[in-house]
Formats: structure tokens, sequence, C-alpha cells
């Protein structure tokens, strides 16, 4: 199986294990369950509204539709809040690590530039631009270290 570049590097950086691609898939677990959860509820509760109605067939079936839009709906409300969420709180830990370990991330950007394969003088080049302003040097770890593009993070609405 071949990794991605992003994979190396997250595997590459020692004492940082909390960097994972894994992250991504808070969306889909959060949405699965909460999309169960309120589905089976707003189902049986609806069932429960039906077994004294006349229509009980249609009723139901109304439930239901109305169910499953009520837990697509809350469902990607929630799991993209909680990948939000997830995604801000590994920017603000990078933000972190610039400010305490500043060296070491720019050991790091020498790292993603030797891979892309950039000379040494070049590297330096580079480390030099992207600290001078220290916005674009967390956009650039966000994005190049941890694989986060903080304008893509999408809103939950």
């Amino acid at each position: 199986m071949i990794k991605s570049p992003l994979e190396k590097r997250l595997k590459a950086w020692h004492g940082e294990e909390w960097h994972t691609e894994k992250g991504r898939l808070i969306r889909d677990v959060v949405y699965s369950i909460d999309t169960g959860l309120v589905t089976t509820v707003s189902f049986l509760a609806g069932v429960s509204v039906s077994l004294i109605a006349i229509n009980k067939v249609i009723l139901a079936g109304m439930i239901q539709v109305t169910a499953g839009t009520l837990a697509i709906f809350f469902g990607a409300y929630v799991s993209t809040r909680a990948q939000k969420h997830f995604f801000e709180s590994q920017i603000e830990r990078e933000r972190k690590e610039i400010e305490e370990d500043p060296e070491k991330e720019r050991q790091e950007i020498r790292y993603i530039f030797n891979e892309m394969g950039f000379a040494k003088d070049e590297q330096e080049i580079a480390v030099k631009r992207i600290t001078a302003n220290k916005e674009r040097w967390l956009e650039f770890m966000a994005q190049e270290e941890i694989g986060i593009t903080p304008g893509s993070i999408d809103n939950p609405l």
C-alpha cells in the first residue's frame, strides 16, 4: 500500500504522536451514530403515536420520512461540528508548538522541502519566508504537516 507524503511526515515527527490522519474519520463516525439514534428514537416515538391513529400505515411512513430527514439534518450538523472542533484544536496545538519550540518547527519545514527535492539553500530561503509571518507559518504547518487547510474547514450550518 502506497503511503502519502503527509502520512510519512506524520510518522517521521518524533514526539508528535498526536498528529494523525485518522481525525478525519470523526465526522463519519459521529454522523453514523447520530443518524442511527435519531432515526430509531423518532421512529419509535412516531409509531407509538400511530397505534392510536386511524391511518396507521400512511402515518408510520410519514413518521419514518420525518425521522430520517431529522436524523440526516442533525447528524450532518453534529458530525461537521465535531470535525470542525477537532481540526481547530489541531491547528491550535500547532500554534502552541510554533510558540514553544520554533527551531523544531523550522526543522520540520526543512524536512518537508528536502522531501520535495529542494537544495539546502532553497530550503533556507523557504524557511525564512514562511517563518517571517506567524499566521503564514501556522497555515503552512497546518496544511503541510497535519493536512488541514484552515480556510476549507466546513461550517456546520
